[in-house]
This record gives C-alpha cells, structure tokens and sequence, in this order.
C-alpha cells in the first residue's frame, strides 16, 4: 500500500491540473538544510578562518552550472547575500556545507533548495505541513542559532510579537520595515526600504514621518511592566531576512506569496463551492485558517 500511495502521488504532482500549492504538498522535499548534525557543533570560526571559507564558498558558487530549475536563476545571488548577512554560526554552517558539495551541482541546489524554504518560513511567507515541523525549525535553528531560544510550541509568546501602528505593522509583514539591534539593550535603528510607486500611503510615511537613520527604544506598556520584551534575536533575525530578500532579489517573490494568499481569501468571500468539485478544498482551509495561527 505504500508503494501505491507513493507512485499515485508522483503521478498527481506530474499532472498538469495541478495547482502550484497542491505541488508542493505532492514534491519530495529535498534533503534536511545544512549536514550539521546539530547546531551546538556550528562553532563561529575566527575572522581569519572566516574570510577563508567565505572565499571558498563564493568560489564554489560562482562555478554553478543552470539547468533550468525553479528559482535556479537566484541560486548564486541568495546563497552569496545569505553568507553575507546571516549571522555567526549560520553563516559558518552554509560556508562549510557550500564547500562540501565539492563539483556536485545538484548537491549545491539542495543547499540553495533547502536554506529558500528555511528563511521563507522564518519569514512566515509559506506554510508548511505538521509532519515538516521538526526539519523546518532544525533549519531555522542552524540558519540564525540564537533562535533555539524561543522554541516551537513558544512561538505565540508575547517574545515574538510587538505593538505597531498599523502602516508599520503592514512594512513590518512586508519586509519594508526592520529593527536592526544597536548593542544596546532595547535599543534597535530603523532600517526601511521603498514600498512600490502606487502605496502612497506606506511611502508617506517613509518619506515624511519615519527620519533617516532613527533609532527606536521599545518599553513596555504602562501597567505591563513585568512583561517581556520583544525578543532581540528575534528582531536580528527578521532584519537580517530583510537584508537577504531585497539584496537577492527574493523580496518580490515574498511580495507575490502575500498578494497570492490576499486574492484567495478576499475571492472566497461569501462565495459558494462550485458542484463540479473544481474547487481546491485543502488551498481554502489552508488560507482560511492562516490568521489563527499566525503570530
């Protein structure tokens, strides 16, 4: 039975009705990110060590053949942005992991593969099954090792969320809109990148009320003060997927991902399922419940 079920899922991902999200619920994901067996063995190598494996890697990433596979035409600019703005630890892992592939093209498009679907789930931009939890989180984990902190099953703690007005919490989603930390506690820069020509809304504020170059103290409410903060790794990390998406050019994928989940839900508004069963019934409950576990 096993068997079967497999061959008849190859068959449904190899069928040209499908959607693209019933693809990739039907795709074999491709090897787990990074071969460390866990992130407590990432050791941040000295500056010297570090400039070395950063040129080996690029070297390596330079010397890439394209085959025509999805997202391919990325591959060097994410992988060469991430090595560039993940932090110590991460970057390290993708550095040695880069330079382990050796001349195996398809091995470094698993890296490439793999470290996409890692920061597109930090970035909450693309859902995933229950049965993926632990590969996902062990590659966020290895891609930004401070977040090992805040665990799954603690993700909705009041740690990972914050208070914005409601245009920068829009930029915030976005990834227009970052808190870079200072070294000082609670202290973080506003980093801010342009929203497109037709949002005049965000682009007066970015234009007008947000300075260049300001810096923002987070507190807590009053009567609140014996809650927690946002978390600062936490904040690290969204910037520096902000970094990475606009450097690399994976911020209009990211766009496209949000504009797609918006015109489905918005479109199944008040609507009726069609008798001729047309209707992807998993895609609806996926986006449907997606403002329930969001955080």
């Amino acid at each position: 039975m096993t068997r079967s079920m497999s061959k008849r899922r190859q068959e449904d991902a190899d069928s040209p009705a499908l959607s693209d999200f019933q693809r990739r619920q039907t795709e074999r994901p491709p090897p787990a990110l990074f071969s460390r067996s866990s992130i407590s063995s990432v050791e941040p190598a000295s500056p010297n060590r570090w400039e070395e494996l950063k040129a080996q890697a690029l070297k390596r990433i330079n010397e890439y053949k394209c085959y025509g596979r999805e997202y391919e035409d990325k591959l060097k600019n994410v992988l060469t942005e991430a090595l560039r703005w993940l932090p110590e630890g991460g970057r390290d892992a993708l550095a040695q992991d880069i330079i382990d592939v050796r001349e195996d093209d398809n091995m470094l498009y698993d890296v490439f593969a793999n470290l996409r679907t890692a920061i597109m789930e930090a970035a909450q931009a693309i859902k995933f099954d229950d049965h993926d939890t632990a590969i996902k989180w062990s590659s966020i984990y290895t891609a930004f090792p401070k977040t090992k902190a805040i665990a799954a099953s603690k993700i909705n703690s009041l740690e990972n969320g914050i208070t914005l007005r409601q245009e920068l919490h829009r930029a915030f989603q976005r990834f227009l809109i970052a808190l870079r930390p200072t070294g000082i506690p609670n202290c973080y820069e506003i980093k801010k990148w342009q929203p497109d020509e037709d949002d005049l809304g965000l682009r007066l504020l970015f234009n007008y009320q947000l300075p260049a170059d300001a810096t923002v103290t987070l507190r807590q409410a009053f009567g609140h003060e014996d809650k927690p903060l946002p978390s600062t790794d936490l904040l690290d990390m969204h910037w520096r997927l902000c970094e990475i998406f606009h450097a690399s050019g994976m911020a209009e994928e990211v766009k496209l991902v949000e504009q797609r989940w918006f015109k489905l839900k918005h479109d199944l508004c008040g609507c009726s399922l069609p008798e001729d069963g047309s209707l992807n019934l998993e895609e609806v409950l996926h986006v449907a419940f997606a403002d329930h576990i969001q955080v």
